[in-house]
């Protein structure tokens, strides 16, 4: 499980050139690798702010979508 969530890491890099091919996730997924390093923290990390302001944000943007009703 620790495996999966560490290629993960690398796969959602911002920089395209820091994330692993296909190839070399399935590698990584299927072989023995013992030593997986834990890719460096992205420059636009979110959990540096304040959890209030993140929580603020997202509940205004939620109310700013407007509802679709469909005909029964």
């Amino acid at each position: 499980m620790k495996k999966m969530i560490i290629v993960a890491l690398w796969c959602i890099q911002l920089k395209p050139s820091d994330r692993p091919t296909m190839n070399k996730v399935i590698e990584l997924l299927e072989g023995e690798v013992d030593c997986l390093q834990i890719p460096p923290k992205p420059s636009l990390y979110q959990l540096d702010k304040p959890r209030e302001l993140v929580q603020e944000a997202s509940c205004s943007m939620n109310s700013t979508i407007p509802s679709l009703t469909l005909p029964r």
